[in-house]
């Protein structure tokens, strides 16, 4: 008897990828769930015209978003993508092989290649392209790295599995939305620094001015090395200088927002929208 799997994917105005992206992960699991956090598009009306189960949260953060769409799952092995990534035939063939063969490992691995303007790149920072990635996962074994609200990630016992195929994240695909996403994730970031500081009962004014400084040039610079030159952003043309302003930039917002939080209010939850 096959093993039973759950999948999800998280949504927002999401109606782009959405009717490709439901029909492979329909084809891969035996639930389909859907988690919106309140779509104004035709995002609703594409998951109405498949066998996928909707419900809803306001969005916080994704670590928690994530959460809470897993324990909507029925099944403990589950899937899950976003609604900007589209799982490739060959990804689908490989889950539905090893569902029939068994499942074993605590996580199953995949390759993710980055598309920005519809270009294929080497990072987005601070991501390099393509990345492997935990994407079918045991929920029993596993769980949200605690202390990160934005670039979560998962957290699973080793030995890891490998899948076939790819998914492709088709992210950034205007320079407004490149802006609005720059200042959505960084208010996630600075939440999860001042939350880390919090939880280690570090979370002081005098860290204020250490972030501050660390926003006026350190930072910046570290994610320009970083991204443009050891990671490969050059290779990408002008794209790629695209990409590296929006590295230097939620290098150094991240920190400023961050200190602001602190300077204002030290030991106020950081779990909570600032």
């Amino acid at each position: 008897m096959a093993d039973a799997i759950s999948a999800y994917v998280l949504t927002y105005n999401s109606e782009a990828y959405l009717d490709t992206i439901l029909r492979q992960l329909t084809r891969l699991a035996d639930e389909v769930v859907l988690v919106d956090s309140g779509s104004q598009d035709r995002t609703l009306q594409i998951a109405a015209s498949h066998p996928v189960r909707v419900v809803h949260r306001n969005f916080v953060d994704f670590r928690s978003q994530r959460e809470f769409a897993a324990a909507a799952c029925q099944h403990d092995y589950i899937f899950y993508c976003d609604c900007d990534e589209v799982p490739d035939d060959a990804l689908v063939a490989s889950i539905r092989a090893l569902k029939q063969r068994g499942l074993s490992h605590s996580a199953y691995q995949v390759s993710r290649y980055w598309e920005v303007l519809h270009t294929p790149v080497h990072v987005v920072y601070p991501v390099r392209s393509p990345d492997v990635l935990p994407r079918l996962y045991d929920r029993r074994r596993c769980h949200w790295e605690t202390g990160k609200l934005v670039h979560e990630s998962l957290v699973a016992p080793a030995p890891l599995g490998r899948l076939d195929g790819r998914i492709t994240h088709k992210t950034f695909e205007t320079r407004e939305e490149i802006a609005r996403k720059l200042q959505g994730y960084t208010d996630l970031a600075a939440r999860g620094i001042v939350r880390k500081l919090q939880q280690r009962g570090k979370a002081t004014r005098a860290k204020a001015i250490s972030h501050w400084l660390n926003a006026l040039g350190p930072s910046p610079v570290g994610a320009l090395i970083k991204s443009y030159v050891v990671r490969g952003g050059w290779r990408d043309g002008r794209v790629g200088l695209v990409l590296l302003v929006y590295a230097m930039r939620y290098s150094q917002l991240k920190h400023f927002k961050a200190a602001g939080m602190l300077w204002r209010a030290p030991h106020r939850t950081a779990g909570n929208p600032p």
